[in-house]
């Protein structure tokens, strides 16, 4: 069915809506990719513009604008004569953080092993170039966060955990000095932050031994053993690995 032109703003809800049009397709992209991930909507299931206007009440555009959205991510296509259609996992952006996170809500635990898999070779690597080129003031914050995570865990204090756990990772993928495993930092802040999204315990049943390899990693780094530090980065994702196996 070919599409009729837009409402006019008398006949449009979404123009007398206060929401900014922005919001209205965040919203409507948050729900429809979250039920794709989630498998609610299924591979070649057909997304049509007109039932997802009134499903929601927003405007054509919203629903055009929110399935161009999709589409960049790879979660659906659009077919000549057919419409929009809901595309296999094969093809969706999986390291895209918006589809971690809406992985996360669905597939939590598949997901963290899928990402932990991948994660155990890139942050193995990103150590081992760290020991070699990283800078005494990240060595030094590096450090630090190493020991935020042991006094927080020791306070049990799981946002604070979990924030240095994020830093920590983050800082030890750009201080790699390899510009792509830079890049990795915002999956692996991602894929941490679901602990939280997806009502996980913030601090892990492993603590008491990653808490010592994240500090055996930071004194690895700092003495420029590359080697020792290649190690500690593989034990520390076999460790979280071990939490979902």
């Amino acid at each position: 069915m070919t599409d009729s032109p837009d409402p006019s703003p008398e006949d449009d809800p979404v123009s007398q809506d206060v929401a900014p049009r922005s919001s209205l397709h965040a919203t409507v992209l948050d729900v429809v990719g979250s039920e794709i991930v989630a498998g609610r909507l299924r591979e070649n299931d057909t997304l049509n513009v007109e039932v997802l206007r009134e499903r929601f009440g927003v405007s054509r555009t919203v629903i055009r604008e929110t399935l161009r959205s999709l589409a960049a991510l790879g979660l659906v296509r659009a077919r000549s004569k057919v419409g929009t259609q809901v595309n296999h996992l094969s093809s969706w952006t999986l390291l895209n953080p918006t589809i971690i996170r809406w992985r996360a809500a669905a597939h939590y635990r598949e997901q963290m092993i899928e990402l932990l898999q991948v994660r155990r070779g890139i942050e193995a690597t990103a150590a081992g170039l760290a020991a070699a080129t990283m800078t005494d003031s990240d060595i030094a914050r590096l450090v630090e966060l190493g020991d935020r995570l042991a006094s927080a865990a020791e306070s049990d204090d799981g946002e604070t955990f979990l924030n240095a756990d994020t830093a920590f990772h983050r800082l030890l993928l750009e201080g790699s000095g390899n510009p792509v495993i830079a890049q990795f930092a915002e999956v692996v802040t991602a894929a941490l932050r679901t602990r939280d999204d997806a009502h996980q315990p913030l601090i892990i049943d492993t603590t008491p031994l990653g808490l010592a390899l994240h500090a055996q990693l930071a004194d690895a780094i700092a003495s420029h053993n590359v080697e020792l530090a290649e190690r500690l980065a593989t034990a520390i994702a076999d460790t979280t690995l071990s939490e979902f196996t």
